[in-house]
Order: C-alpha cells, then structure tokens, then sequence
C-alpha cells in the first residue's frame, strides 16, 4: 500500500504518549464467525476472524493489566463460545479475564453493542467487531487520550482486500470501531439503535457522538478488518439468521 494512502488521513501520532497499564473492557457483540468454511473462487476454504482476533489481543495485553474480554454471543452455531473461550484463555496472562452473555433471537448490533456498554466491568470500552485484527496497542493509546478529553475515539482501519491479507486498503467509511469512557457515554446519554435488521448502526452511533463534539477519528494504520466475503447473502448466512441457506436454483426455460 502507498503510504500516501495512510497520509491523506490524520494520523494521530501516539509515540509520545503514555503507554500504562489500562482498566479496559473489550466487547464483541458476535454470530457465527469463529469457525467456518467458505468458497471463494472455486476453492473451500476455511475462516476463523474471532479466533485470530482473540489471539491477537492477547499479544498486547500485559500480565496483571485489568482486561476483560465480554462477549454478547447471539447464539452462535459454529462454537459453543463458552468452550472456545475457556479453551483460548487458557493462552491468557495473569488480569485478562472473559465473559459471555447469551442472547435469544437473530443478531443485533445495536442491541449487543448496548448490552456490552451496561456490562462492562472496566471504565475503558473498546467496541471491537469479531472481524477485526488489532496488532498494536496504538488504537489503545489514542483512545485513551481522547477518552480523557471528553471524546469518544473512532478509528480509522485498513481493510485486507484477499484471503491471503497481502492487499490492504483504507477503509474510509466505516465508523464501527469505538473506543469510550464511560463517563462520555452517561454524560451524552449515548446508545446504538436497534434496528430489525443489521446496517445503519454505526453511523447514527458516530454522528450522535458529532453533534456534541464527542467525537476524534484517525487513522490506526495497526487496526486491520480481515477479509471475508462480501456479499448481502453470505451476511445473512452467517450473521442474521446463522443457517446455511440453499441457494435457489434458477427454473430452466421450457
């Protein structure tokens, strides 16, 4: 990737700042994306985006550092979330603990997202979706600067354009990523909408935050979404209503 790439945003310099221990609640509202197999381009293929996730929080969180990972698990059907986790912490350093609490119906964002903000255990709240890759803790030193100034932090990522993440670009649009205090989030009465159906979240989230100037956005050129298909359809097999759904078969012309 062209570095202008990178620079044609604002990038929030983090090198000079604090890099302490943190009090820091992670929540993953999540369905169906820790094991699963897809076909691309002809070939199956295996996925695991929770998994690899997971895994590399624990790369940077430090032993003894108070870091809780919970989970709003609507009723995964590719792991039981509960085993995966016990199975995955047992990697865990000393002060990383996890959570899941289980919901009932098709997946909800807005709904997880909330339930994730009422409880957390610690005052720091990273929103994080289940698809994304976080490989320093620079997204963590920024969002804890603007959390102090009163701002909910909304990192901009770069989005790994193939299976095998060697093309990368910026993804300029999404606004899902979100790190806040909770003093900002009681202070602006803030919370995500609940729609029937997934999309549009986000974006009314970020601009709740605009209106009172409770917002800072940057480029973390060390936060990745990873690559998964695209497709209206696969969303819905795989998130919404979490079962493989045939595809209709088109009628032959008599």
């Amino acid at each position: 990737m062209n570095h202008k790439d990178i620079n044609s945003y604002y990038w929030y310099d983090v090198t000079k700042l604090p890099d302490g221990p943190i009090r820091l609640t992670i929540t993953v509202a999540i369905k169906n994306r820790t094991r699963f197999s897809v076909k691309h381009q002809g070939k199956q293929m295996e996925l695991a985006l929770f998994k690899r996730n997971v895994q590399a929080l624990f790369k940077l969180h430090r032993s003894g550092e108070p870091w809780e990972l919970l989970v709003v698990d609507f009723k995964s059907t590719d792991v039981s979330m509960d085993r995966f986790l016990k199975e995955e912490f047992s990697q865990a350093q000393p002060g990383f603990s996890y959570r899941v609490i289980s919901q009932e119906g098709p997946f909800n964002l807005g709904k997880g997202r909330n339930l994730g903000l009422k409880e957390a255990r610690y005052p720091y709240i990273l929103f994080l979706d289940a698809d994304m890759l976080l490989t320093s803790r620079e997204l963590i030193r920024a969002g804890q600067r603007f959390n102090d100034k009163g701002k909910a932090f909304f990192p901009v990522c770069l989005n790994y354009c193939d299976p095998a993440h060697s093309q990368i670009k910026v993804r300029k649009t999404g606004t899902g990523i979100v790190m806040l205090h909770k003093a900002i989030a009681i202070k602006h009465r803030l919370k995500w909408t609940t729609p029937p159906k997934w999309g549009g979240e986000d974006l009314v989230f970020f601009q709740s935050c605009v209106q009172p100037k409770a917002a800072a956005r940057s480029i973390v050129p060390t936060l990745f979404h990873q690559w998964h298909p695209t497709s209206q359809d696969w969303k819905n097999r795989y998130t919404l209503i979490g079962v493989h759904r045939q595809p209709q078969r088109k009628q032959q012309k008599k």
